[in-house]
């Protein structure tokens, strides 16, 4: 079940960032997919799921966590891990292997 996305757009293409729940897990994930506007059989435009891999350039990359950051895709939780990520490693400090210290997980 898609519960919320963000999406850029380039031409006939838009790629996307879709929060999921999965059934079968009984969870929220995330979903990095690529979309293509094609013709259904009546001739309604609409946006088809291309089932590859969704290559994206950096900046393609962020103008999507973007758009997904401004539309709250991510809970608080995941963006203050990923602030606290990018500072460590921006200031060369050492992070831990093996047992994971982020924010809401469990070791």
């Amino acid at each position: 079940i898609n519960l919320s996305n963000a999406e850029c757009r380039e031409n006939e293409y838009s790629y996307r960032i879709e929060k999921i729940y999965v059934k079968q897990k009984e969870q929220e994930e995330f979903r990095f997919a690529l979309y293509k506007l094609t013709l259904d059989k009546d001739g309604k435009t609409v946006n088809k799921l291309v089932p590859r891999p969704l290559d994206l350039t950096e900046v393609e990359l962020i103008e999507l966590l973007k758009a997904a950051i401004s539309q709250e895709i991510f809970s608080k939780s995941f963006l203050k891990n990923l602030k606290s990520i990018i500072t460590d490693t921006a200031s060369n400090k050492s992070t831990q292997t093996g047992n994971s210290n982020l924010e809401g997980t469990t070791t």
